[in-house]
């Protein structure tokens, strides 16, 4: 009976989690969903990309990209967002995580996001003209 009761709950867990847009990869979902989700937490886009913020464990790994660029989660949301919401997805289905967790931890110091990353390009472009605004402004 107690492994009944616990396959409920997590059963339970997982639906909840199946329906909460901000658990999922943002690719498909819409403003308005992501916003309410947001609002009823209290929490800003920028939040999921930051520290206290990332409700999937992918957006820890894209927190850790944008850092390493000297980009904010700020930034990004301002002036990327619908491209963040596809770099997003294709971060949470990337076949490579276990190898980017293992360079962003600098456990693969002699590898590059460019071999292995499918957002590499684009961060690399947010970095560029975050370069190019600080010069111009």
């Amino acid at each position: 009976m107690p492994y009944l009761n616990t396959l409920v709950r997590w059963i339970g867990a997982l639906r909840r989690r199946r329906d909460d847009p901000l658990s999922q990869p943002m690719g498909r979902t819409t403003d308005g969903a992501i916003d309410a989700a947001l609002a009823a937490r209290g929490l800003t886009r920028a939040d999921l990309f930051g520290p206290d913020g990332c409700l999937a464990p992918h957006r820890h790994r894209i927190a850790a990209m944008l850092a390493r660029r000297g980009l904010s989660a700020d930034q990004v949301v301002a002036r990327y967002w619908p491209e963040l919401k596809l770099a997003d997805h294709a971060c949470a289905h990337c076949i490579d995580k276990r190898r980017c967790t293992q360079w962003l931890d600098g456990r693969r110091p002699d590898d590059a996001p460019k071999r292995f990353c499918p957002n590499a390009m684009t961060f690399d472009r947010w970095r560029r003209d975050s370069k190019t605004r600080g010069r111009a402004g």
